[in-house]
């Protein structure tokens, strides 16, 4: 595991970002399954898109939020997809090609976690190369794994379910996320957390 404290985190996530997909696609023959993060991140995807290779397949490149605040309307305020698709970063994949994949869609939250869980299922078991951008709440949290009771904690997130639907945010109450399963099967992983409120959480040398 590698820390970087920086003066600019949103340019180095991005140019990281940027770079993992990249050396993804650069094989053509390769499927590659990118999940991300909402909240502050939208500010690396402002930034990334001008570091993407514009010559290679995006058409083999899914993406998905692995993090998601649920709502009968697909495209809510507080949705991490809507501020996504105020991106430049969503921009830039919607002209090439690239499967754009919300997660919301208006039906059930538990099955719209489950298409998720299947999504991820298909793409570990097929040999997809997989990326995770994740951030890092003011408690630790990441992904939308919540802290809870030792025992709710283990029955909704112990499991080998690569998403689950849950109840455990008194602000949005109903999320639907990746799992600590998944994250251990993703190929690479990386997290970003920015603000004052979570310096409690980031090393101050690294």
């Amino acid at each position: 595991m590698k820390f970087q404290v920086s003066k600019i985190p949103h340019i180095d996530a991005a140019k990281h970002l940027a770079g993992l997909i990249n050396k993804s696609l650069a094989d053509a023959q390769n499927k590659v399954l990118l999940s991300l993060a909402g909240g502050s991140a939208v500010d690396v995807y402002n930034e990334a898109d001008a570091l993407l290779d514009d010559t290679l397949n995006f058409s083999n490149l899914f993406v998905v939020m692995g993090d998601e605040r649920w709502n009968i309307d697909p495209m809510h305020k507080d949705s991490d997809w809507l501020h996504f698709t105020q991106t430049s970063l969503y921009n830039f994949f919607a002209t090439h090609n690239a499967k754009l994949i919300n997660t919301l869609h208006g039906t059930n939250h538990k099955s719209e976690a489950a298409e998720l869980d299947q999504l991820f299922k298909i793409a570990l078991t097929e040999g997809f190369e997989t990326i995770a951008m994740l951030g890092i709440g003011a408690d630790g949290h990441t992904a939308g794994i919540l802290p809870a009771e030792r025992e709710l904690f283990e029955k909704t997130f112990r499991n080998n379910a690569h998403a689950v639907a849950h109840e455990l945010d008194t602000v949005y109450p109903q999320r639907i996320t990746i799992t600590p399963y998944t994250i251990s099967n993703i190929d690479h992983v990386f997290a970003y957390a920015k603000g004052e409120a979570k310096k409690t959480y980031t090393p101050v040398n690294c």
